[in-house]
């Protein structure tokens, strides 16, 4: 038995002639190693002609028998050989009845592991693939949406930061934009496109939809756009680019909410305040100036030219030498927006729009009016007891007065204000 297990230089001769085994002797040979070493060793001692036909074995099955023993991992062998109780003579290491663990075909031990799931889990699991596969399809849907794509970029742009907002809008954080859009977000969802020929409500009062189209974009994407266009004056063609719409859609969002935004807040952002209140918050610079109730001046925005002669007439402006609309805008003394009139022609003159603004009207007995040389009002505004300052004009062939001088200068430093506010306004 012993010689089945071990190689001859394993055994200790006695002087008796008896054979022992070395005490750290390691069993190595298998009794089917052992037997094709044997068969080896027969087939090669026998000479050429005294080979049997039963132990005729070529020399390439003698490389493979070599090649398959030499392939074993006799480390794996020797640390599983160690891990176990060490083998006394005539006694080989056997599992356990209850041992589980699998033996594979090399020999090496493997482990499994398992993990006990209850329904629940696996029904957990199955939900949440479930809504990976859903998030998975809505994205997919929005990178497949090039148009759609391209406008929320935009809207990221812009909404990213408070001087972003301030930047592309003109409002001074995102927080308020939202909140501007929210006070008439049920007005903005029954809002109808405007038409050239055709005269609409800006919004109806009822609970039906929107008359007309469905709409492209969202009320926050149209009123963006609009307020782009107020702010930075980009061209129609610019923005229908931005957001993936026609020329003529772009331009009918911007007619319709422009129109709207006038009728919402024509009497929140411009209100006339009563003179107690001018009075209270009168500024020290207006201190020679105690009576002043409002500080006037036009201002004129550049327009396309427009098509028909008798327009191009109409806007055109000498002074800009261009085609433009002009405004009559009045500011109280502390910079707060007190009046703002529609618009007109280029070639209209101030005079003419002070009067018929309808500021006269707003005027009471004792209202000092603070304006420029231009505005030679003086007629209109004795009749209701209002006064006008102005800047003293020089006579004819003569040169200002030291007085007359000191006063254009103290009424040019406060008149600055109201072209700061048009600033602000532009």
């Amino acid at each position: 038995m012993c010689s089945d297990h071990f190689c001859s230089n394993m055994y200790k001769k006695l002087l008796g002639g008896k054979l022992f085994l070395e005490p750290k002797a390691i069993p190595l040979l298998s009794p089917e190693e052992k037997r094709e070493t044997n068969i080896v060793n027969d087939c090669q001692s026998e000479g050429p002609g005294k080979r049997s036909h039963d132990y005729e074995i070529d020399d390439y099955k003698v490389r493979s028998i070599k090649q398959q023993r030499s392939s074993a991992d006799f480390s794996s062998t020797t640390t599983e050989l160690n891990e176990c109780n060490p083998l006394l003579d005539h006694s080989y290491y056997q599992p356990s009845d209850d041992s589980t663990e699998p033996v594979n075909n090399t020999g090496k031990t493997s482990t499994v592991s398992q993990t006990d799931l209850s329904m629940e889990d696996i029904n957990q699991w199955f939900d949440h693939l479930q809504k990976l596969r859903e998030e998975k399809e809505e994205l997919s849907s929005k990178l497949n949406d090039k148009a759609n794509l391209k406008r929320e970029l935009f809207l990221g742009d812009v909404l990213k930061c408070d001087e972003s907002v301030k930047f592309y809008t003109g409002i001074p954080s995102g927080q308020c934009l939202h909140m501007l859009l929210k006070v008439h977000e049920t007005e903005c969802k029954k809002l109808k496109y405007w038409e050239k020929n055709n005269k609409t409500m800006y919004y109806e009062n009822t609970e039906k939809k929107k008359p007309g189209p469905k709409r492209t974009l969202s009320l926050l994407q149209e009123f963006i756009l609009t307020l782009v266009r107020l702010r930075l004056g980009l061209t129609v063609k610019h923005l229908s680019n931005i957001f993936s719409i026609s020329e003529s859609q772009a331009s009918r969002i911007y007619a319709t909410w422009v129109c709207f935004l006038s009728a919402s807040f024509k009497d929140t952002l411009v209100s006339w305040p009563s003179k107690k209140i001018v009075k209270r918050k009168l500024p020290r610079s207006f201190r020679k100036y105690p009576g002043t109730r409002v500080i006037i001046d036009c201002t004129e925005m550049f327009v396309e030219k427009p098509s028909s002669p008798y327009a191009q007439k109409a806007t055109w402006s000498e002074y800009k030498e261009h085609n433009t609309i002009k405004t009559l805008v009045g500011i109280t003394p502390n910079g707060y927006f007190s009046f703002m009139s529609k618009f007109w022609t280029g070639n209209t003159s101030d005079c003419k729009i002070t009067q018929e603004s309808g500021l006269v009207d707003l005027l009471e007995a004792g209202d000092v009016v603070m304006a420029d040389k231009g505005f030679n009002i003086k007629d209109i505004l004795t009749k209701k007891e209002v006064y006008l300052n102005i800047p003293p004009f020089a006579k004819k062939g003569k040169q200002l007065s030291r007085k007359a001088v000191m006063s254009t200068r103290q009424i040019a430093q406060v008149r600055i204000h109201v072209e700061r506010a048009i600033e602000r306004l532009k």
